[in-house]
């Protein structure tokens, strides 16, 4: 398990090279939301594709729970705003191999 070994707070999911999500893809993604919340990491979705979007207002989802971004760069402004909320957050305080980390699984994405 990522987070435990580890002890990221925060989880920034890349959804943009996704066109279409069904409902068992959707209860995927929010399993994972809560068990990254049950370890204590803050959860953001980025990237969400019009059609995903669409998908998922017509299957009636409630987004209250869910922090969503258009881009990778307001997904880390927002990661650092969740986490100044619960207390002295600082920039010093992320893994910079896991912004690399999510970086490089990006681009191995893109190249599919």
């Amino acid at each position: 398990n990522y987070i435990a070994h580890t002890g990221a707070r925060g989880v920034i999911i890349d959804l943009s090279g996704i066109e279409i999500m069904d409902m068992s893809d959707f209860n995927t993604l929010n399993q994972t939301l809560a068990m990254a919340n049950l370890m204590g990491a803050k959860t953001i979705f980025t990237g969400f594709q019009p059609g995903v979007v669409s998908s998922l207002v017509d299957f009636n989802v409630e987004f209250d729970h869910i922090n969503g971004t258009l881009d990778l760069d307001n997904a880390f402004n927002l990661m650092r705003h969740l986490h100044s909320q619960d207390h002295n957050f600082s920039d010093e305080d992320l893994e910079p191999d896991l912004e690399l980390d999510l970086i490089q699984e990006d681009e191995n994405n893109e190249s599919l």
